[in-house]
């Protein structure tokens, strides 16, 4: 029994461990990605919470979905971003309230770090 209760302590930690290390590359590929106006947004970036089954990479500022997902006019007059595109620059013509292509820099960070992600995860299951 307490052999049992000692593996599953081992497990637990070695999943936790992975996805924090997961967690780590998407947060930094993420501020890599993020476009900058001010700046704000990209010091944001941060681990906000993991555990063993989850991890949550994000920022507290209020617009980062409008740069993620883009609004109705931003669509509407660039089309929906594709992730699997990558973003070479921010089209905004102003700083503020500009209408510029949508600017997916977190969902972009899981999807062209999927291989790094996938080895992490098969490495915790081998083990």
């Amino acid at each position: 029994m307490s052999f049992e209760k000692d593996n599953n302590r081992l497990i637990k930690k070695k999943r936790k461990e992975a996805m924090f290390k997961i967690a780590s590359i998407v947060q930094r590929d993420a501020v890599k990605r993020c476009p900058v106006d001010t700046g704000r947004l990209k010091q944001s970036i941060n681990i906000i919470r993991y555990s063993d089954k989850e991890a949550v990479v994000g920022t507290n500022m209020p617009y980062a979905s409008y740069v993620e997902f883009g609004t109705q006019a931003m669509v509407k007059a660039h089309g929906e971003h594709k992730v699997e595109a990558p973003v070479t620059k921010w089209k905004a013509k102003t700083k503020r309230g500009a209408t510029g292509q949508t600017m997916p820099f977190l969902r972009s960070s899981v999807y062209f770090n999927h291989d790094k992600i996938s080895k992490i995860i098969k490495e915790v299951f081998e083990s």
